[in-house]
């Protein structure tokens, strides 16, 4: 009789019902596949956008554009750097060392 009853709960430790996922993203993904009706939803949205607002347009990369002074700016440039680098010393940087010019 007890052993028995032990051999039981020996079994029933033993085995485990397999559990439901816990994790809920797992759960929702599930839920969520995506049907015929959806995928074919998704291409007629895709297609009237196109039709009424253009296609996608792709990112255009940036060219590197170099910034310059006109001959009259570049020229009040350089007299008041002049002025700064009497003041100051050679602590200003000058035209030959910066990148930006």
């Amino acid at each position: 009789m007890y052993g028995t009853a032990v051999q039981e709960m020996k079994l029933n430790e033993e085995f485990e019902e397999p559990k439901a996922s816990d994790d809920p993203e797992e759960q929702l993904a599930e839920q969520y596949k995506l049907t015929e009706d959806d995928k074919d939803f998704i291409k007629s949205i895709k297609k009237f956008k196109a039709n009424n607002f253009g296609s996608a347009k792709t990112p255009v990369e940036k060219k590197n554009v170099k910034i310059t002074l006109s001959a009259k700016d570049q020229k009040k440039e350089e007299e008041i750097l002049e002025k700064l680098r009497a003041k100051y010393g050679t602590k200003i940087p000058s035209k030959e060392t910066t990148d930006y010019h």
